[in-house]
């Protein structure tokens, strides 16, 4: 028997949840980094206020958004703070911050609609 760790067990969620929603994910990943690049710090509060939700999709998405990020060394935790979000009533939730401007600026080339329309054809 395979035991996981709770990490683990955490890790393969995200990773299946970013492989069902990986579009979303693009995303708010773009609008992540353009907040983080004007202001240095942002939180899943910035990202939800210019990304839209569709219907029926969770917004528990939004997890996954950091992830790759971290990973590639773009940005980091900062801490974490009160959500502004009425329904989650001052939860706390992650402050990042940007730690590679120029990485950050290669991923969103990379990550754009039309980069990606481009290496398509």
């Amino acid at each position: 028997m395979n035991l996981f760790t709770g990490l683990e067990l955490k890790e393969q969620a995200h990773v299946a949840h970013e492989e069902n929603r990986a579009e979303l994910i693009r995303i708010a990943r773009l609008a992540l980094l353009r907040h983080l690049l004007a202001n240095g710090t942002g939180t899943m509060d910035d990202v939800r206020e210019v990304c839209e939700v569709p219907p029926g999709v969770s917004p528990t998405y939004f997890g996954g958004v950091p992830g790759g990020l971290t990973k590639s060394g773009i940005i980091t935790r900062d801490g974490y703070r009160g959500t502004n979000r009425a329904k989650a009533k001052d939860r706390p939730i992650a402050v990042w911050r940007l730690v590679s401007r120029e990485l950050a600026e290669v991923w969103i080339n990379a990550n754009t609609e039309e980069a990606i329309h481009a290496a398509a054809i």
